[in-house]
């Protein structure tokens, strides 16, 4: 059996924003997008 990766994206307090399952380059590109952005 075979794991799928998991990026989990959270918030400044360590509450969960946003959850990929698997490896997507374009979702974890935006999310990247996304946590670069936000400050």
């Amino acid at each position: 059996m075979m794991g799928v990766p998991v990026t989990i994206l959270l918030d400044g307090e360590g509450k969960e924003v946003k959850r990929s399952s698997g490896f997507k380059p374009n979702e974890l590109d935006e999310l990247i997008f996304k946590i670069e952005n936000y400050k």
